[in-house]
């Protein structure tokens, strides 16, 4: 389980570069895909936080508000670089 969360969390990683990348790029359709992506995903590794975040970045793509996507993609990134998961017996 370990190593599936870890991977899961460096594939966070990845979105919240790809799109960081896709608004330089104006590329709404992919941040709105990563958003849900992390919407559907969050909640299932025990991660609500990013689940609440993604769909902020779904909901934040879809109105165009590029305010309100940037805010949600760095508070994944502030929320990522501080979590830390522990494994019990």
């Amino acid at each position: 389980m370990a190593d599936l969360v870890a991977r899961y969390l460096e594939r966070c990683r990845a979105d919240v570069a790809a799109m960081r990348s896709a608004l330089d790029g104006g590329t709404l359709a992919t941040v709105r895909g990563l958003g849900d992506r992390l919407a559907g995903s969050g909640a299932a590794y025990g991660f609500g936080e990013i689940s609440a975040r993604g769909f902020a970045i779904e909901r934040a793509a879809r109105d165009a508000d590029l305010f309100a996507i940037r805010e949600a993609v760095e508070a994944v990134d502030r929320y990522l670089a501080r979590v830390v998961v522990t494994y019990r017996d």
